[in-house]
């Protein structure tokens, strides 16, 4: 068998208390693929709900496979990730007085992309 030999006594936590499928694997929980406590995120999860690990520390890890580590992140410890200005949706501001016409329909435009 490769890599530390693993014997599922479990650990306890401050955070999730006991958890008897984990064990301390470079100095991290580690729990097999699925049986991590719920609120934990991959950074790939952490991208998609908009949020940043922004220099944050691991908060534990899964094991996927044979000895594939995954990082994962307290959902409770991350910052919104900030928009990209690239792929930003033009904010909307509203004209003081001028009111240029449309050019598709010749109607007065109350608002112009900032």
């Amino acid at each position: 068998m490769s890599g530390p030999r693993r014997t599922h006594c479990g650990i306890t936590t401050m955070r999730w208390g006991f958890q008897p499928a984990a064990w301390i694997q470079n100095e991290l929980p580690t729990w097999p693929a699925r049986k991590a406590p719920r609120g934990l995120l991959t950074q790939q999860q952490c991208h998609r709900a908009g949020l940043t690990t922004a220099g944050t520390a691991p908060a534990g890890q899964v094991i996927k496979g044979r000895d594939v580590r995954v990082a994962l992140w307290d959902r409770t410890e991350l910052a919104p990730a900030e928009p990209d200005p690239e792929t930003d949706v033009p904010t909307l501001t509203l004209l003081d007085g001028e009111q240029p016409a449309e050019p598709w329909c010749g109607t007065p435009s109350q608002y112009i992309a900032a």
